[in-house]
């Protein structure tokens, strides 16, 4: 018996590979010019489409905005006139028991108004210098 052993020689093309990796970053509300100009080529006005729903809905926002500041404000007066009147009650109600003759309980009185003014004042000052401090970070 004899054996025939037959060295096949199986060259492989050589394997050279490529990989290239293309990345692009865009960052804003809008999708970057390049791919709003695929959106329309691919359905014609749609890059318009959504310009004009953005324009839309930053419109509607700021109306928001506008509409929660001015309530704000609205708020933060009708506090501050509250506040001035019940303060001011306490006082002129404190000085009105003093002139009856009872110093000790309208200084009492009077020394509450003025302090709840003061500590009023101090806390609005307190929370909005935190409040601009937060913003700022």
């Amino acid at each position: 018996m004899s054996r025939k052993n037959k060295n096949l020689k199986i060259q492989h093309p050589a394997q050279n590979s490529l990989t290239i990796t293309k990345s692009q970053l865009y960052a804003g509300p809008l999708p970057s010019p390049d791919l709003l100009k695929k959106f329309d080529e691919i359905v014609p006005g749609s890059a318009d489409r959504l310009i004009t729903q953005f324009e839309e809905q930053s419109k509607h926002r700021r109306t928001l905005e506008q509409k929660v500041i001015g309530n704000d404000i609205c708020l933060s007066r009708i506090g501050i006139i509250f506040g001035f009147l019940i303060g001011m009650t306490a006082i002129i109600g404190g000085l009105l028991i003093s002139l009856q003759g009872k110093e000790l309980s309208g200084g009492m009185i009077s020394g509450s108004g003025i302090i709840g003014l003061v500590s009023v004042f101090v806390y609005g000052s307190r929370s909005k210098r935190k409040y601009l401090e937060k913003r700022e970070n």
